[in-house]
């Protein structure tokens, strides 16, 4: 079954295999793309059922959160996971 298109339209920020941040990109689409992957794989990290794709972490962009672009150059995984648990509790 396919994910719904507002799924895959939504930003994702990107982390590399240390939990550094790498970037924000526009959609899981375009995340795949440049990954080279399926996008399911993209999506099934972004809500947690997966751990990596290849060597980053993805995350949905979640932008209550009101990050910056200075947030974003300290920004891990880490911290990125427990500000997004406490935004969407």
């Amino acid at each position: 079954m396919s994910q719904p298109d507002n799924k895959s339209k939504r930003a994702v920020i990107v982390f590399n295999k240390k939990g550094e941040y790498v970037a924000v990109i526009a959609s899981i689409t375009q995340a795949a793309l440049i990954q080279g992957v399926n996008k399911k794989l993209i999506y099934y990290n972004c809500i947690g059922k997966s751990i990596m794709v290849g060597n980053f972490y993805f995350r949905f962009y979640l932008s209550e959160l009101g990050l910056t672009l200075s947030d974003l150059d300290n920004l891990t995984v880490q911290k990125y996971d427990e500000l997004y648990r406490e935004a969407t509790e």
